[in-house]
């Protein structure tokens, strides 16, 4: 069992002594279960998880979603919220033009850019998996490249 709270949403895909990176079904449970909180609160509200003696620490994170229509000339179709797992980590505000371990993650396949820290988790985050395959981090000089939906990051930025 997890060494602090959370029991009650523990996916059983994700043993508490491994890291959840090493398991794409553990992700992709961990995000299901966070994807299940509908407001900023229940969110929240969400223990965190422990894996391997708090060398990881996953939290369901209330994130800004900016949906576009047209990625070309960056027209935002809509801006929500939505709870996604998260993995403990500093990091920047790249709204605020501090690049370093940004905040900013665009889904090309989904026209989403995403405001959050440490996230979005799911199986694409798995040791192995094709980096930029679904998801890019919007900062300049990453590996892979930030994908172009980033050129939109500045309209997300603004987006309400």
């Amino acid at each position: 069992m997890p060494t602090s709270g959370g029991t009650s949403w523990f996916p059983a895909e994700c043993p508490v002594d491994a890291s959840p990176f090493l398991r794409p079904d553990c992700l992709e449970a961990l995000r299901s279960a966070c994807g299940q909180h509908d407001s900023e609160s229940t969110c929240a509200a969400e223990e965190p998880l422990v894996f391997l003696d708090e060398q990881y620490v996953v939290r369901c994170s209330w994130a800004k979603v900016v949906k576009f229509s047209d990625a070309d000339a960056c027209t935002v179709a809509s801006v929500t919220g939505r709870c996604e797992a998260s993995i403990d980590t500093t990091c920047s505000n790249a709204c605020a033009g501090e690049f370093l371990n940004s905040n900013l993650t665009a889904i090309p396949s989904e026209l989403e850019i995403i405001e959050m820290c440490g996230g979005p988790l799911g199986s694409w985050s798995a040791v192995g998996s094709e980096p930029g395959a679904y998801l890019g981090v919007c900062a300049p000089g990453v590996k892979p490249p930030a994908p172009p939906l980033c050129d939109c990051a500045s309209v997300a930025c603004a987006a309400e």
